[in-house]
């Protein structure tokens, strides 16, 4: 039997489904809808279980909300195993970014072991609602939060914006994602990360609300990538992150999405997150007409996939010229042939290395000259001996 945590039993009536919303909603609903275009959207952590009898009020809720703001409102939900049902998977996420779960790793920072109760619902790291006492009551008091943040969208006020491409394999097994940062102001980015979820969206459920009640489980997280932090700082800046998801055969395929979100490490902020269905990324994200695939650089326009040193990076994405940063070739330099030039300024540069331990990604491809697994001062002598004796 699962271990028992405390629940909230804030009512004991049974939920009823809410009434079509208010003038006043219809209303939020086009301001915020209008606004989404050019500005942030919401992140909800819905923070749920099976059997919960409180849970079902919060989670229909939520789904009520993201029938109704669509392009505004992005949901993660996450089922704690203590109220999942034996038979069911809901709460079987992988995380493939340290030794936690899912649960744990995504609950711990908003406080879990404190409050040590569900639901919760977290909207944009920071605005935290515990407890449900019936679906109407949830769903009022999320709107009345939602509400309060649809301010920032209207002044746009996030410098960020997350695109996500990419495509699924010929095997139709995996997930293959480019997720996109960009900044329209100038940003201090310490501690801002970006996350990659693969979510199950529409999942055929029954949740003990008091009684037994079939209802979708919406956005389920099924897989969850962390990714380092964000390195750009300046306006009209972007960074790229890529994460593979490998797709179960029990999932339904129609109903994946992948989400990406900017987050604050330090202070949970979510700063921007976009959303997209698997089936609905962009095959040719850099419209070259080259499918993502088979292009060789697949962010960079690049028709022609011209490839000089053959490495299978595109010349205009590839950093690195293999056929210039070749062992030996410490410094780079080429001669007018575009050939590598091996001089005395290479073990100069290797001697460089030696002393501050400094290096690009390029570079990293002609220090180990002698083949071993180290780099040192072996490697040097070697250099400087091929140098003299004309052996490269």
């Amino acid at each position: 039997m699962k271990k028992t945590y405390l629940i909230l039993l804030l009512s004991l009536s049974i939920a009823q489904r809410l009434e079509p919303v208010n003038v006043a909603m219809e209303e939020l609903r086009t301001i915020v809808e209008t606004a989404s275009r050019t500005s942030q959207r919401v992140l909800v952590d819905d923070f749920t279980g099976l059997n919960c009898p409180y849970c079902g009020y919060a989670s229909f809720a939520i789904s009520d909300m993201l029938d109704e703001f669509p392009g505004t409102l992005i949901s993660a939900q996450w089922h704690l195993s203590d109220f999942t049902p034996d038979n069911v998977d809901l709460d079987e996420c992988i995380y493939y970014d340290e030794n936690s779960n899912c649960w744990d790793a995504r609950a711990i920072p908003y406080g879990w072991e404190t409050i040590n109760a569900i639901p919760i619902e977290v909207f944009n790291g920071v605005e935290i609602e515990v407890g449900a006492n019936s679906e109407e009551d949830a769903y009022n008091n999320y709107i009345s939060i939602y509400e309060n943040l649809a301010p920032s969208y209207l002044e746009n006020n996030t410098p960020y914006e997350v695109f996500i491409s990419g495509y699924i394999d010929s095997l139709n097994t995996t997930v293959n994602c480019f997720i996109n940062v960009s900044l329209e102001a100038e940003i201090n980015n310490e501690n801002q990360k970006v996350h990659i979820l693969l979510v199950e969206d529409y999942i055929y459920s029954i949740w003990w609300v008091w009684e037994d009640i079939a209802h979708d489980a919406r956005n389920v997280v099924r897989q969850w990538i962390a990714t380092e932090n964000l390195s750009i700082m300046n306006e009209d800046e972007s960074e790229t992150f890529t994460g593979s998801f490998q797709i179960n055969d029990n999932w339904n395929a129609d109903n994946l999405k992948i989400i990406a979100f900017v987050q604050n490490e330090t202070t949970n902020q979510v700063s921007q997150v976009s959303a997209v269905n698997i089936n609905d990324m962009n095959p040719d994200a850099d419209d070259d007409g080259v499918l993502n695939p088979d292009d060789n650089c697949p962010l960079l326009y690049n028709p022609e996939q011209e490839d000089t040193d053959n490495d299978l990076i595109g010349d205009i994405c590839d950093p690195c010229d293999n056929l210039v940063n070749v062992l030996g070739n410490v410094n780079g330099d080429r001669d007018l042939d575009g050939s590598p030039v091996f001089d005395i300024f290479d073990v100069l540069s290797l001697a460089d290395y030696l002393i501050y331990l400094e290096s690009n990604d390029c570079q990293n491809l002609t220090l180990n000259v002698n083949g071993d697994e180290y780099v040192n001062i072996v490697d040097l002598i070697t250099l400087a001996t091929m140098i003299i004796e004309g052996l490269i």
